[in-house]
């Protein structure tokens, strides 16, 4: 459904539409629209998942170097819970 309002000769969506896509994505419409500085919609978002919102954030300010450590201890914690997810699925 995306890729029909990809299209530069579709017809823009309706605004409900515009909303859901936003929502699907975790962006703003006014991102989803282009529009600069565009903030992420955070209102739907349970207090737990906005706490670790705010520390992603934190880390962005952090040097590369360190970014890429968090980013690689993301990766091999989420490979774990996958793992674990398969082998509670295969009993």
């Amino acid at each position: 459904m995306v890729a029909h309002y990809e299209r530069t000769e579709a017809d823009p969506p309706p605004v409900r539409l515009l909303v859901q896509f936003a929502e699907l994505f975790g962006v703003g419409v006014d991102e989803l629209l282009g529009r600069k500085g565009a903030a992420v919609v955070a209102s739907a978002t349970p207090p737990q998942s906005l706490r670790l919102w705010r520390k992603l954030r934190q880390v962005e300010k952090f040097p590369e170097s360190d970014r890429k450590r968090v980013l690689d201890l993301i990766e091999v914690l989420d490979e774990r819970q996958q793992l674990r997810k398969k082998g509670s699925s295969a009993k």
